[in-house]
């Protein structure tokens, strides 16, 4: 739950929240250079990484950044 709680999405959540989130993570370690999601195809899981490196390369023709 610590780690949970020192994220900056789950932070002000209850506790039964977390607890609740907690039931459903599945610990997953990824090799040197596997990749977790590639543009178009649908998102399955989400990951929370406590530990190592992670790299994010967007493609600049596909990357669409607003405000409002």
């Amino acid at each position: 739950m610590k780690f949970l709680r020192s994220l900056a999405m789950t932070k002000d959540w209850p506790s039964e929240n977390i607890l609740g989130l907690m039931r459903q993570l599945k610990p997953v370690q990824a090799r040197r250079n596997h990749v977790v999601y590639d543009y178009g195809y649908p998102v399955e899981m989400i990951y929370f990484i406590r530990s190592g490196e992670v790299e994010v390369i967007f493609k600049k023709e596909n990357l669409r950044i607003s405000y409002q």
